[in-house]
């Protein structure tokens, strides 16, 4: 015997059933909710809830026809709602008839329970007995296609976009909305999306929030907006939380925030601004484009937050350096929301961006780190103890890090990754390069992060062997192609003296940025006989409107503190005479303005080290220079003018005399 005792907070296909929508409306009710009622006063204790759905199977089949479709449908749809497609197909299976609405809920139950497969089958099989069931089983099946994600959900896909047409279903918004996105999402066709977009007659929101969202993705930002012009414009439709959501995810690619300010205004007059969802992609639009300023001013106006939105300004913090103002903001708000294991994350990472990191930051880390191992959330998320590993290492706590890394009970690449970074960030070069090792043994493939550390690790200890190995890895996965990646092999190969290897890296680069011709530049600044093609090649990153900073200029100063001036002219960097140093100097202090001490003392160090400067600049321009750049009005440090006295010996040798 079973024993039953009364429900205690269980969720039972009875209850499910009482909750489904056709039992509202059919004569038969009255007995149907009846057996229900009975039946859902008790739980089964020993043998989970099988014996309570077979007790409201039979209870229902005494008090109603077996015959009846309306009752099956709805009994289908309670147990297809609790996952249990086993019973559902076994009542499908039973059932002696069966019309468009039951074929429509065991398609979209079984696509709702992620067997996919098996719901496109019952579609097939659908078609084949000559049902041709409402729109709404066509779009189960789409999401079907959809999620399948190989050559027969494409096939199915298509097949079923075709059958559409025959049946006037394509000018139906609910199928084709779903046809939208599985064009762009399963098969990457962004023609077909627009045509299937085309052909709905009476489109609503969502579908235009559908052809928004596959212009978003697609990267196009004018067709988008032109969509969503066109959406104003359109009197049955108009913008939901998530037209704006879309419009503001895809505002987050660009470096100017004033589109973003745009789409803020239009969201405060459509009064959305207070929405969870549309505030918390504002926050963290604004947060991560640097404009704290807007990301604030809408956390403060949102009614309702998260930890979405808790993290998304955090995020933002961290990445301006802010970590005391994110550790105060998470303080603040713990209380007043539920925070997520990945905000624990994020305050991990606001540490290492304290003033004084290796103190304060270090110590308010190792408080969390208490309080995660406390509460268990350290076992709960991996990314908690990656973290962890990240914080350590970059708080300067090498230890600390190799310690938690060995107690995590679960490993991803990002907890190698973040291992071997910091052991390179702290000069353990040949460790760093065991881990790699060890991570491989591991049969876990390296990220692009883990390359770029082992091979910085190679160029600190100078094992061109060693770093020509993992340049083969980064071949085979397909990451050498990566900046970053690039960048660090150029690196390796200049400090092991392989600078054809260097010059062919950087020619087949997609694109180059201020690294990469930082890299390229000190590489040929640094070896003998390449210190023109360094000028060259600085001269190409200024013709290229490549941004450049003060290690740049710091590079191709040194280079050309060893020409002449007839070597300089050749390379149509300067032209003879003393104002070759003059264009130099003018040049630099426009473009690193913000560093003009350093700029000035490298410039002059250049003129200095110069084979023939002296040939070219009289000793009264040589003064003029000293006292306009080295001893300006402003007082300065006796020591700092002693030290320029000593660098220019004809000018040492004036103010000595006087």
């Amino acid at each position: 015997m079973h024993r039953l005792v009364p429900r205690s907070g269980h969720l039972n296909s009875a209850e499910l059933f009482l909750k489904s929508r056709a039992l509202t409306a059919n004569s038969k009710t009255l007995a149907v909710n009846e057996a229900a009622r009975e039946s859902t006063q008790y739980d089964v204790v020993e043998k989970g809830a099988e014996r309570g759905d077979e007790l409201l199977h039979l209870r229902l089949y005494k008090n109603v026809s077996d015959n009846d479709v309306y009752l099956c449908n709805s009994y289908i749809n309670a147990y297809l709602e609790k996952g249990d497609s086993v019973s559902a197909r076994k009542l499908f299976d039973e059932m002696p008839q069966r019309n468009s609405v039951t074929w429509a809920c065991v398609v979209s139950g079984y696509n709702r329970n992620g067997e996919h497969r098996e719901a496109l089958l019952l579609l097939r099989n659908m078609i084949r007995e000559g049902v041709f069931s409402n729109p709404y089983a066509f779009a189960s099946a789409f999401k079907a296609c959809q999620e399948l994600e190989d050559s027969v959900g494409k096939l199915f896909g298509r097949q079923l976009h075709s059958l559409m047409f025959k049946l006037s279903y394509a000018f139906n918004a609910v199928a084709s909305n779903v046809l939208i996105s599985m064009y762009w999402k399963s098969i990457g066709s962004l023609s077909s999306a627009l045509r299937a977009f085309d052909d709905i007659g009476v489109k609503n929101s969502v579908s235009w929030n559908s052809i928004i969202s596959v212009y978003s993705g697609a990267g196009d930002l004018r067709c988008a907006f032109k969509m969503f012009s066109s959406m104003q414009c359109d009197d049955g439709s108009r913008p939901t939380e998530y037209t704006f959501g879309t419009l503001v995810t895809a505002a987050c690619s660009l470096t100017d925030v004033s589109l973003l300010k745009q789409i803020m205004c239009a969201i405060q007059k459509s009064g959305f601004l207070s929405d969870l969802f549309v505030g918390s992609g504002l926050v963290s639009a604004f947060a991560k484009s640097g404009s704290l300023s807007y990301a604030k001013e809408v956390f403060n106006q949102m009614e309702t937050r998260n930890a979405v939105t808790l993290n998304g300004l955090m995020v933002g913090l961290v990445r301006q350096k802010r970590g005391e103002e994110a550790t105060k903001l998470f303080m603040d708000m713990k209380g007043m929301i539920d925070v997520s294991p990945e905000t624990y994350v994020n305050l991990l990472s606001s540490f290492p961006e304290y003033y004084l990191a290796e103190e304060v930051g270090l110590r308010k880390g190792r408080e969390v780190h208490g309080h995660v191992v406390t509460t268990g959330l350290v076992d709960s998320m991996v990314g908690i103890g990656n973290g962890l590993v990240n914080m350590y290492a970059k708080c300067g706590s090498i230890d600390d890090a190799r310690r938690v890394f060995c107690f995590m009970k679960e490993k991803d690449s990002v907890s190698w990754n973040s291992m071997i970074t910091g052991l390179d960030q702290n000069g353990c070069f040949q460790e760093a390069l065991e881990r790699y090792q060890s991570m491989r043994r591991h049969d876990i493939s390296p990220g692009s992060f883990a390359l770029i550390s082992s091979l910085s690790s190679c160029a600190s200890l100078k094992w061109g062997k060693v770093g020509q190995q993992i340049h083969g890895e980064s071949l085979r996965l397909g990451l050498d192609s990566n900046v970053s990646v690039s960048n660090a092999l150029i690196t390796l190969y200049a400090e092991t003296g392989c600078i054809n290897e260097c010059r062919r890296i950087f020619s087949f680069m997609p694109e180059h940025d201020q690294v990469s011709w930082n890299s390229m530049i000190g590489a040929l600044a640094s070896s003998e006989g390449s210190v023109p093609e360094a000028v060259s090649c600085f001269m190409n990153a200024l013709r290229a409107g490549q941004k450049l900073n003060r290690i740049t200029f710091s590079s191709v100063l040194s280079a050309v503190s060893s020409l002449s001036f007839g070597e300089l002219e050749s390379q149509r960097l300067f032209s003879t005479g003393s104002f070759c140093f003059w264009k130099a100097k003018l040049r630099c202090i426009k473009l690193a303005n913000h560093d003009h001490w350093f700029m000035i003392n490298r410039l002059i160090c250049a003129f200095v080290g110069s084979q023939d400067s002296r040939k070219c600049m009289s000793e009264d321009e040589e003064s003029k220079l000293f006292r306009r750049h080295v001893c300006p009005k402003q007082s300065i440090e006796v020591d700092r003018a002693a030290k320029w006295w000593r660098l220019i010996p004809s000018l040492d040798r004036k103010y000595t005399r006087k």
